[in-house]
Formats: structure tokens, sequence, C-alpha cells
């Protein structure tokens, strides 16, 4: 079966094809009384420069995150074609006759026909299943890599939170360890889900900081972490500090024994060899909680690694961080990436991919009975965007 993509490029073809040949019965015998001083030559210029615009809208805009450039520059060029066409085609074309009242019908029905069009392209997206492969994974099979270094928990402790200049590691922007800050304040059980449904049942919405989250007892629990891919819980952004505080020096040693050392934003042969499509970033790595498993209950922390420009990198992110988690009870996930550009500003973007890829989660893994909380730090407006967006699937 085609994927939406390869089915979206054939309509951009398709359409352009439907258009000149409505233009061709427009311009008949039969037809041509409904466009007012115009000809048939006239009506073909019209529809040639309409397809062109449509055309060239969906080669330029071809990525799937350019649908509304792609949209509006196509809808642009059928006015804006609606308006110059009758100027200009009689002096490039002899006998090229098009009427400003024949221009605006034959625009109307260009506009219908590529309206028709999109919205097939709505109900394929809302009602196929992908059968293809994702093409991140579709690279060499992720796997975990072996040890690459040996850093001493000391040492590492000594550079993360000690102040201790080490060359062998970029700056720590943290300073001593405030492990009492990032206790916990509730329990996942405290947290309602948003509604009764198959999937709000599993969504819950908590305002707060990522570290306030404890598990009860028999639950099997993991909480999410973020970078831009070059592993350092050092950095000193709001969700990596909270955790590494909470969890310990030992998060930053696990990741930069297993993973090496690749510099600030630069990211390890891991990332560049098994995710190159999606910037070297754009995946999940499971890590122990460390301390967080005596003061939180907490097993795992999925540590996300935040493209900067490629949005298919944040869904499958997102998505690893689910499958990963499959077997557990809960996760907590924080707005992981908003000072990236791919997400800067973009609440609303960021709780459609967060919910909807928990929603193809859920319906690719029946047997799972994951609830995921998303963590909103002081951030009203963008609860509500998680709330309607976890309301609407």
């Amino acid at each position: 079966m085609l994927s939406q993509i390869k089915k979206r490029s054939l309509v951009d073809v398709a359409v352009p094809g439907v258009i000149m040949g409505v233009a061709l019965l427009a311009g008949s015998k039969h037809f041509i009384q409904y466009f007012p001083g115009s000809s048939k030559k006239g009506i073909f210029c019209s529809a040639a420069l309409g397809s062109s615009s449509i055309f060239g809208s969906g080669w330029v805009f071809s990525k799937k995150d350019l649908e509304q450039k792609r949209r509006i520059c196509a809808i642009a060029g059928l006015i804006i074609g609606a308006i110059v066409t009758p100027f200009f085609s009689k002096k490039l074309i002899e006998g090229a006759h098009l009427s400003f009242k024949g221009a605006i019908r034959f625009a109307i029905a260009e506009t219908t026909i590529f309206g028709v069009s999109e919205a097939y392209l709505f109900f394929l997206k809302k009602t196929s299943i992908p059968t293809e492969p994702n093409p991140i994974l579709a690279e060499p099979v992720p796997t975990q890599p072996s040890q690459k270094e040996n850093f001493s928990e000391q040492e590492i402790n000594d550079w993360l939170f000690g102040g201790n200049k080490d060359e062998r590691f970029p700056d720590s922007k943290l300073g001593k360890r405030n492990q009492e800050g990032y206790a916990f304040k509730k329990t996942f059980s405290q947290i309602p889900m948003v509604g009764s449904g198959h999937y709000t049942s599993r969504i819950g919405i908590y305002r707060g900081g990522i570290t306030d989250l404890k598990a009860d007892e028999n639950q099997k629990t993991a909480i999410g972490d973020s970078n831009n891919g070059d592993l350092l819980t050092g950095c000193g952004y709001a969700v990596a500090k909270a955790v590494v505080n909470a969890a310990g020096s030992n998060l930053q040693r696990d990741l930069y024994n297993t993973y090496g050392v690749p510099g600030v934003m630069k990211v390890p042969d891991y990332g560049k060899s098994c995710y190159s499509k999606t910037e070297g970033r754009g995946y999940a790595v499971t890590c122990d909680a460390h301390d967080m498993k005596k003061t939180h209950n907490i097993q795992n922390i999925e540590f996300m690694t935040v493209p900067m420009h490629n949005l298919e990198g944040v869904r499958n992110m997102y998505r690893e961080a689910y499958e990963h988690s499959r077997d557990l009870d809960y996760i907590a996930l924080p707005m992981a990436g908003m000072s990236h550009p791919v997400l800067k500003g973009k609440s609303e973007l960021s709780a459609e991919i967060a919910t909807s890829e928990f929603k193809k989660f859920s319906n690719e893994n029946p047997s799972s009975n994951l609830k995921v909380i998303f963590v909103i730090f002081n951030d009203l407006f963008a609860e509500n965007l998680y709330r309607n967006k976890a309301l609407a699937l």
C-alpha cells in the first residue's frame, strides 16, 4: 500500500491533470457559454497557471511539516491567476480571450477541485494505518553500544556538582547538588485522567515539575528527561537540571560511559550512525533512575534527545519513550524541546505530537496498560492545549 506521502504526491500531479481536463470541457461549445467573453485558449491559459501553482507548491513544500505553506501557496496562485490571466493571455497567445468574470468562475472550479483533493488527503490521514516501516528505523537498527569510557562516580560528581574543571568534559552549569529541592509532592495515582474514553482514561496532565511525582509501592514507572543530543545533564535547562539533581551524578556517568563524551551541541557516534536522518537526534535512551529509585520509587528515566529542526525526530523520540515503557504502569513526560527551533513558540504542535504518538502507541500495543502524565510547568495555556488535544483523540 502506498504511504500517505506518496499518495499526496500523486494528488499533486493528478489535480493539475483534472484541472486541465475541466478546462477542456469548459472550452467546449456546450459549456463555453458559462464563461462569457472567454475563448477555449483563454480558459486553457488560466488552467495552466492554476495547475502550475498547485504542482509547484507541492514540489517546493513537499515536506510533511510544510503542509500549511503548501496550501496557502496553491490557493494564492489560483487567486492571482484569476486576476492576471485576463490581462496577459490575449497578449501572449493569439485568440486567447478570457474575461474577468470567466476567470473568476473558472478559479472557483479550480479551488473546488483543490478543496476536494485536500479533503481526500485529510480523510486518509485520519483513517489510514501505517503499513510501511518508519523511515528512521529503516536505518541500522539501534543497539546498545558497548562501554566506551570508564569514568568513576567520584570524578563525574566532582565535575558535575563540585565545580571542578575537567578538560575531558564540557563546562557544567550546575552548582552544588540540591536533591531536597526536587523531592516528590504527589503520587502518580493522585493525578486524574482527562476523561473516561479509550485514550483519555490513560492520559493525565499535571501542573508542576517532572520530579514532583512518586510511584506507589507496587507501581512500575518512568519519567522523561530531555536534551539536545549532546548527553550533557549539566546544561542548566530546567528539566535536565531537575532530573540530574534528583537522580544524581550516576545518570551522567552512565550516559558518558556508554556513549562517550560528544561535546557541547555535538552528538555521539550512536546518534550519527543510527539516526542520521534526524540530525543524529530524535531518539530515547532508557536509563537507570539511580537515586530516584529510593526517593521516588521510579525505575527508569527515558532520556529524549531533541532535534533542532526535524519534526519526524521529535515524533520518534516520543514514540521510542512510549515503546520502551510498554510494560510499565506510568510514564511522566515533560514538554521536551520547547527552546529548540523545531518547537519554540509551538505549544500546540508539542501537544499534538505527544498525544497523537501516544494514540498510535496504544493502537499498536493493545496489551499495554501504560498511562502517560504530561507534566506542564507553569503554563496554563499549554495545559489547555494538551487537554484539548487529548480529548480530541
